[in-house]
């Protein structure tokens, strides 16, 4: 009977390995700052009072070997989603939309002036919370394995793709945010939580990274 428990023991974490080994791969050596966060507004209605509440920064990594990009924006003091200990205690990541082929190149992750998203973003920041919001592959400076055009006519791939960077977040999410906390921009709860969730296209590729046999089988 030992040995049975142990072999079906066995067979399970050789299972996970074999899981592990094809979920996406994020290079924690390969974080750095683009920009620093600073103050940065993209609502004009905000209250100038409220503005002084995040910054936002760009971070570059590596995702399958791949360069890409996360826009980060912490807040400058806790506020409604602080702890009891002074720590921020929310974490968002924030998955956009669909974006057209077109201009995909030129996106910018809500920090252009007619923003789609900037003003969402900012409000979750200026609540207390630190949102990381990634540039998918293919979108802005983070990059693809396929050429646009090929991409642009796969759409089964960019959703693939979309899924192993929002994977890779959620994977490798106590080392980013180590990391980030390790900056001395912002100090954490011991007891933060983490959420995912995003638009039309993005709250789809968060269904599928959610329902997927490497978010299934991490136990971080």
């Amino acid at each position: 009977m030992k040995r049975f428990f142990g072999l079906l023991l066995g067979l399970l974490l050789l299972s996970q390995q074999e899981v592990r080994a094809g979920c996406s791969k994020l290079e924690p050596e390969s974080f750095k700052w683009v920009s620093l966060p600073r103050s940065w507004t993209v609502d004009t209605s905000v209250d100038l009072d409220e503005i002084s509440k995040h910054r936002t920064g760009i971070v570059e990594l590596e995702v399958d070997g791949l360069k890409q990009y996360l826009r980060v924006d912490v807040p400058s003091q806790p506020v409604g989603s602080s702890n009891a200990d002074g720590g921020i205690s929310s974490i968002i990541v924030f998955v956009q939309g669909w974006v057209p082929q077109q201009s995909r190149s030129l996106y910018q992750m809500g920090l252009e002036p007619d923003s789609y998203y900037g003003p969402t973003i900012q409000r979750l920041a200026q609540s207390g919370s630190i949102v990381i919001s990634p540039f998918l592959r293919d979108h802005g400076f983070s990059a693809s394995h396929q050429s646009a055009q090929v991409l642009g006519n796969d759409p089964a791939a960019l959703q693939r793709g979309y899924v192993r960077d929002i994977t890779a977040i959620w994977t490798y999410r106590t080392s980013l945010l180590n990391w980030v906390s390790g900056q001395r921009l912002v100090r954490l709860s011991p007891s933060y939580r983490f959420a995912i969730f995003g638009h039309s296209m993005g709250a789809n590729a968060v269904m599928q990274t959610i329902l997927s046999s490497c978010v299934q089988s991490d136990t971080d």
